[in-house]
Order: C-alpha cells, then structure tokens, then sequence
C-alpha cells in the first residue's frame, strides 16, 4: 500500500511537471507568435528600427512618403535568418547607413512587393511609367528609379540612364522642332506638351490661358524665333511625373 501510495506521489509529480512544461512551451509559442504579429504587421514596430542609428535614416526617409503609414516588413522579407542577421551585424560590424545603402541598395530589386499594391494597370496610367515599364519589369527592379526611402533622389536616378549634357541639349532643340513641324502642317504640335492632355505637361501661362479661350492661336502671339526650353535646374518631375 505504501509503495502504491509512493508511485502516486511520482506520477502526480510527473503529471505536473509535464502540465508546467505544456504551460510553459504554450507561452513561449505565443509570444513569439504575438512577436511575429507584431513584426510583420504592426506600424508600430517600425519604432524597433529606431533603435539601430544605422537604420534611423531611412526611417525618417520613409516617413516623408506615402509609405510611412506602413510596416518595414511589408516590403521587406520577414525571416528568422535575417532578423537574426541584421542583429549580428549590428552587434559586430555596427555599419553606418551610408555603408548599408552601399552595400545592399543595388541587391534589393523590389519588383513583385511593388505590385501588389500598385497594380500595374494603375501604374500603367502614367505615360512615364509606360515608357519605362519594359525595362523594369526585365530587371525586376521598381527601386531603379524610386527610392521608397529617399524620394528627392528620383532626379539622380534619371541621370543613372539619361545624360544630363544629352538631354539638355535634346530639350534646347524642342521649339526648332516645334516649328518645323508647323512648316509642314502639324498645327497640334504645340499641344503634345503644353496642354492637360499633353505627352509631356508643360504649365501653360494664364495669359495663354485666356487667349486660347478668347480664340487664339499660339502662333498670333508667339513669334518664331521661340526662345530654347531651359532645364538647367529643374526637376525631371516639373514635366516628366504623368
């Protein structure tokens, strides 16, 4: 009778050990499911970013976009590896964010976390993107021209392609064209850049405005020689953002 009773006392223990570590293993799979949760979806996560300088920068970049009311890891891939990675590097090597944006800016290529939510039929409503929308799906790479981070650097992408000297010079050459075009009979020729509907939006002057309205042509007050378009600093966006 005593050994039975000694055998109980053993199988309870074990029975609560067993009950403790069931409670114990549940915990811990919640909160790391609760973590996870809260790494990949929540806005407030992105206060953890914060706390690494070296990812400060982008942080204040990104909230001057759109984009700030999102999770790092909407666009970024949440994985146990690179969590764990970016906290060694961060430990050990502590990069600053010039190095980082060195280092792994050219191996982001973010195409498909892109249109998931800029469908490319909206996306293919800008003339611009339409232009481009070959190249970058090819290269899988929407950030070639747009950093999410860093969106005054849009202008210094263009010049990664388009030269500046070629391009100035191509757009000082607009009105020559311009006018032999009219010499052949193109008397819409003016409107493929100044107007809403325009190829390319050049702001048309309220003067301009009204006369049209009042029946004018551009040529009645416009006078051949037209003076070169001036781009010299100017952002690409001025005409090129539709």
């Amino acid at each position: 009778m005593e050994g039975r009773n000694i055998i109980d006392r053993i199988y309870e223990k074990l029975v609560s050990r067993e009950a403790l570590l069931f409670i114990l293993i549940s915990i811990i799979i919640l909160s790391i499911s609760i973590f996870y949760n809260f790494l990949a979806y929540s806005t407030a996560a992105v206060s953890l970013c914060d706390q690494c300088h070296s990812m400060q920068t982008f942080t204040e970049g990104l909230r001057l976009t759109p984009h700030a009311g999102f999770n790092c890891y909407r666009c970024h891939d949440l994985t146990a590896q690179g969590v764990a990675n970016e906290i060694i590097s961060y430990v050990v090597f502590n990069p600053s964010s010039t190095e980082i944006a060195e280092k792994y800016g050219p191996k982001i290529n973010m195409y498909e976390q892109c249109i998931s939510c800029h469908t490319l039929p909206v996306v293919g409503e800008k003339k611009i993107h339409q232009t481009h929308i070959q190249i970058v799906s090819k290269l899988d790479s929407c950030d070639i021209c747009h950093n999410p981070h860093s969106p005054h650097e849009l202008d210094s992408n263009c010049l990664e392609c388009h030269q500046l000297e070629s391009t100035v010079e191509s757009h000082s050459n607009f009105h020559v064209v311009a006018i032999s075009e009219l010499e052949r009979g193109n008397d819409a020729v003016c409107l493929e850049c100044h107007s809403s509907d325009a190829t390319w939006q050049v702001e048309i002057c309220p003067e301009s405005i009204l006369g049209l309205l009042r029946g004018y042509q551009c040529f009645d007050c416009h006078q051949p020689p037209l003076p070169n378009p001036d781009i010299l600093g100017r952002s690409c966006q001025d005409c090129h953002a539709t």
